[in-house]
């Protein structure tokens, strides 16, 4: 299972890569200025660049602080003497990052159904996947390890 996480902490990370250093900088990333400020005369006060940001979103990289967390558990569980904790926490980070992709998602909801999905919602999307698969990859993992223990009992 070690190699599973180190596997999908790759991924992980290069998903987040990926939507790092992947987007063009010069592309928006904030949504426009209220009607109530641009009617304040605020856009006219600085060229209509108020609420507008260019550059690299950093949550962007939110993927690959979760591939680098199962980076760091797979390859501690290599080692037999930490295996069965590296593990645990392994799946335990997936969790996280499955309902952290998830809860994302669900606030989006609204944009999925219609089928108005963003390059970042993509992004979250494949996050979510990945984390759940590792998931149940790991659960399914724990009940064979603990059937083949009760087996040689």
């Amino acid at each position: 299972m070690a190699k599973w996480a180190i596997g999908f902490g790759l991924l992980l990370t290069a998903l987040g890569l990926v939507g790092y250093f992947g987007s063009d900088p010069a592309v928006m990333t904030a949504e426009p200025a209220p009607a109530a400020a641009a009617a304040e005369g605020a856009a006219a006060a600085d060229g209509g660049a108020a609420a507008v940001k260019t550059g690299r979103s950093k949550t962007a990289l939110i993927p690959s602080v979760f591939g680098l967390l199962l980076l760091i558990c797979g390859t501690l569980g290599l080692d037999e003497r930490l295996r069965k904790h590296a593990m645990h926490a392994a799946a335990t980070v997936g969790l996280v990052g499955f309902l952290a992709a998830g809860a994302r998602l669900v606030s989006k909801m609204g944009d999925v159904l219609s089928g108005n999905i963003s390059r970042p919602m993509w992004f979250i999307i494949l996050m979510s996947v990945l984390c759940l698969a590792y998931v149940l990859l790991s659960v399914r993992s724990f009940i064979q390890a603990r059937r083949a223990r009760n087996s040689q009992a």
